[in-house]
């Protein structure tokens, strides 16, 4: 898809697709998103993109990517689950506000795929997958946690991140390897355990 999408208000709640959310630009300020698809959740990217190969083990190609696609979410509540990417961006990633929940079941994909630059500044973000291509904030201005379990853990399995004064407890909703937490309540300088059943 070659036009910008823009999503700032509504519901959105969609319970089987392909590819969901599409445009070569993808803004989100607002609205709540609801989203389960065979492949990319939400992907910034022309038609010549080859992301849609992702469910058959076809992943984006590295690189620095293309300025004229991008991801930008400063707000609203995004929910997904995707059977290829989570998020893919052919350009950058900028996360600044908003929740975000994002699942992928892809094993040559990952919650979040840029290309480009990724930056987190704000919002809460929690990202599973147990693909093999697995991404962290190249660009971080608020603390994020990134976790590589040794082995797979199955949907359902509590995780829990605790210090001393802190303490947070998700259900996986996808089996998962690679957890990313990130959210304004996290403190730098802090020790934090990590223990799942």
């Amino acid at each position: 898809a070659d036009e910008a999408l823009t999503v700032s208000g509504g519901e959105i709640r969609v319970l089987a697709s392909y590819e969901e959310l599409e445009g070569s630009t993808v803004t989100i300020t607002g609205g709540t998103i609801d989203i389960v698809c065979s492949d990319d959740g939400v992907n910034a990217a022309g038609d010549a993109d080859g992301s849609g190969f992702g469910g058959f083990g076809f992943g984006n190609t590295f690189g620095s990517g293309n300025s004229d696609y991008y991801i930008d979410i400063s707000g609203g509540s995004l929910c997904l689950s995707a059977g290829g990417d989570g998020i893919d961006s052919n350009g950058a990633i900028t996360i600044s506000g908003g929740t975000l929940v994002i699942a992928s079941t892809g094993q040559d994909d990952g919650a979040l795929d840029c290309e480009g630059t990724f930056t987190l500044s704000g919002g809460t973000l929690f990202a599973a997958d147990s693909g093999m291509m697995s991404q962290t904030p190249g660009n971080a201005s608020q603390y994020s946690v990134c976790i590589g379990f040794d082995s797979i853990l199955s949907a359902g399995t509590y995780v829990s991140l605790a210090s001393e004064t802190q303490s947070f407890v998700f259900q996986l909703p996808v089996d998962t390897q690679n957890l990313i937490f990130s959210a304004p309540e996290l403190s730098g300088g802090e020790t934090y355990t990590v223990s799942y059943g």
